[in-house]
């Protein structure tokens, strides 16, 4: 019985650990327009080998920020009941449920996308001396 009250305990705190090094990717992002693993963990609370431990990469924290993204405004969008009711009020309950600021987006879009794709990391660009958007 102690084993598996250590095993949730153990759980619930990587969860904790998981949901608070997203939420410090995300405000970064949406903040700096950029961010790295070091400001990342400082900002959740954990240290960086917490959030090597459960990313391994950069890449790794960009895609599962991007994917609760992603989750997040589909179910917004699924609770609005698109389908319900006249076309208008239908039309206003998506925009609501959906609704970001698109500064914010276009920031954490931005960050996404050339570290995805271009297959570089923050300290990719500080290794090169290149200069970071913010």
């Amino acid at each position: 019985m102690t084993s598996q009250r250590t095993t949730s305990y153990h759980r619930e705190v990587a969860t904790r650990n998981v949901e608070a090094i997203l939420d410090a990717a995300e405000e970064l992002l949406r903040q700096e327009g950029h961010a790295t693993i070091s400001a990342v963990a400082a900002q959740a609370g954990v240290s960086r080998v917490t959030v090597y431990a459960h990313f391994p990469t950069w890449e790794a924290l960009l895609e599962a920020a991007v994917e609760r993204a992603v989750l997040r405004t589909v179910a917004a969008l699924e609770a609005a009941s698109p389908a319900e009711g006249l076309a208008a009020e239908a039309l206003e309950r998506v925009l609501a449920a959906g609704w970001i600021d698109p500064d914010d987006a276009l920031r954490i879009l931005t960050t996404s996308v050339r570290d995805l794709f271009t297959g570089t990391s923050p300290a990719d660009r500080k290794r090169s001396g290149s200069r970071q958007p913010g």
